[in-house]
């Protein structure tokens, strides 16, 4: 009889949740045929094995599958090293640290549509022990790795720390940019009021871009 291998959020990777969310966008299914193709990829089976199933053990599996109708995350954990896969990974989620490609990097993705790009941002966070980022390693084996290796509630938990932390720094920005611009109202030039005023209006449309 096929048994649920994956049995929460906390065991599920990135990779098989994407998988469950194609099955729950599909159209074409109903209720019995999405809880059916469910249970296959969070069984590790063919849909066809959970179909041949009597009706009592198959309930039993629907209902080991609740989980999958509600999400939440630890909110408050934090990483410094994580093992993913084949790889033990440093977390780096200052971006005062990153180098300009890491830098880079994390905008196209976050600028693109972000919940396609989970994988790509965290190989933006998550640097190979020993390593520098971006160099003598596969970024491309390693993003493989945290999709199936990571499990999808550490990888929000990282994510959401990560924009805690930036938020953070673009409000102690801010606070310091207008005490800057009240202090140099009278003494400062208009170009350097003006130019105070310009970043002022650059932090604040980053800050609203990153809210939580």
């Amino acid at each position: 009889m096929p048994e649920l291998k994956i049995k929460s959020w906390n065991e599920c990777p990135i990779g098989t949740y994407r998988q469950l969310v194609e099955i729950e966008k599909d159209p074409a299914l109903g209720d019995y045929e999405r809880a059916v193709a469910k249970c296959a990829v969070l069984c590790g089976c063919d849909e066809q094995e959970i179909w041949d199933l009597p009706m009592a053990e198959a309930s039993k599996l629907f209902e080991g599958i609740a989980w999958t109708g509600r999400f939440d995350f630890d909110k408050n954990l934090k990483f410094n090293k994580l093992k993913v896969g084949k790889y033990n990974c440093v977390v780096n989620v200052n971006m005062q640290d990153f180098t300009v490609g890491q830098y880079f990097d994390f905008t196209s993705y976050w600028n693109a549509d972000r919940g396609e790009n989970l994988e790509n941002l965290l190989t933006v966070f998550l640097i190979p022990e020993g390593k520098k980022y971006g160099q003598d390693y596969d970024v491309a084996d390693l993003k493989e790795e945290i999709t199936w290796n990571l499990p999808l509630t550490v990888a929000q938990s990282v994510c959401f720390f990560f924009l805690k932390e930036l938020v953070s720094s673009i409000e102690a920005s801010l606070i310091y940019l207008d005490y800057q611009i009240r202090k140099m109202e009278k003494k400062a030039s208009p170009e350097a009021r003006k130019e105070l005023q310009n970043k002022r209006e650059q932090l604040t449309a980053l800050l609203s871009s990153f809210r939580l």
